[in-house]
């Protein structure tokens, strides 16, 4: 309880949430095979500041 002058002014829960369902996004989430793979040389330059 938060109280202001001793009055009460607000009053702390926990967040009540559904249970995650796993496996829910399978088949609509794509991930390319080169996800991963370096930047190309301009692309980190652009990053770094340098061109």
């Amino acid at each position: 309880m938060i109280t202001r002058n001793g009055k009460p002014v607000a009053r702390l829960a926990p967040v009540r949430r559904a249970p995650r369902k796993l496996g829910a996004l399978r088949g609509k989430v794509r991930v390319a095979a080169d996800f991963d793979a370096p930047l190309p040389k301009e692309i980190l330059a652009l990053f770094e500041g340098t061109r």
